[in-house]
């Protein structure tokens, strides 16, 4: 259902690069649900867990959250010594 939305297969090889751990070429991709302004994916491998935010496929609710106001916090984080993706 949600294969088309979060790509594991290209999503995969730009973590492990990312990261520097070639265990996330291949990640599994679970959708959370609830999230309705942004969809929310859990990707697991052996190298760990991380989230990924993407937006919906389609026109967003009148109420939903900016995605600029959520990376300010994420990038925010870069520097704190959390593990982040932006």
């Amino acid at each position: 259902m949600h294969e088309n939305l979060v790509r594991p297969d290209l999503v995969g090889p730009v973590l492990a690069r990312a990261l520097g751990d070639s265990r996330w070429q291949r990640p599994q991709a679970a959708l959370t649900p609830g999230g309705k302004s942004n969809l929310t994916f859990e990707l697991t491998s052996e190298a760990g867990t991380v989230v990924l935010r993407r937006p919906p496929d389609g026109p967003l609710l009148p109420r939903a959250l900016s995605r600029y106001r959520l990376s300010v916090p994420a990038c925010s984080a870069c520097n704190s010594g959390v593990t982040t993706c932006t």
